[in-house]
């Protein structure tokens, strides 16, 4: 039940078929103990993402790892300027005018990863702004920055 509704939730949120490349079968599940839920989805006894309370995930860099795997990988992520990128691994957030790519995913308050110019992901976080929003604004939060690659 649970790696179903892992599966489920992760096509919804980043495109049918993200769930693919995720080893189903040797996922681990932590349960609230308060709600009963399921809070934490394990790999080898490392964290992949936290389902937060309106169903949607949280993904940490290793789940980030897996689902660069799949085919709609680049259309869930931005791209950041060499410039950026060491202060977007230490957890600053992602502005508009530092980014050169934007997935067409994107939503506000979507899941997002960000990479460098290389395309190596170097950090994961929530967006501020939509797919359009971020394209043409110069200024602003463009996505909250949770987990980078250094903090």
């Amino acid at each position: 039940m649970e790696k179903e509704k892992f599966a489920i939730t992760l096509d919804y949120l980043f495109g049918k078929g993200s769930s693919n490349p995720f080893p189903l079968d040797r996922l681990e599940f932590e349960f609230s103990k308060r709600t009963g839920r399921v809070k934490r989805v394990l790999l080898d006894g490392k964290l992949l993402a936290t389902f937060r309370e309106d169903g949607s995930l949280a993904l940490t860099l290793e789940g980030a790892k897996w689902l660069s795997k799949s085919e709609n990988f680049l259309k869930n992520c931005v791209i950041v300027k060499k410039d950026v990128e060491d202060e977007i691994k230490k957890g600053k957030s992602v502005f508009a005018k530092h980014l050169t790519y934007v997935g067409e995913r994107i939503r506000v308050n979507s899941e997002v990863i960000i990479l460098n110019e290389r395309r190596e992901i170097i950090a994961v976080g929530r967006a501020k702004l939509s797919h359009n929003m971020m394209k043409y604004f110069k200024r602003g939060v463009a996505v909250k920055v949770r987990e980078g690659l250094w903090g």
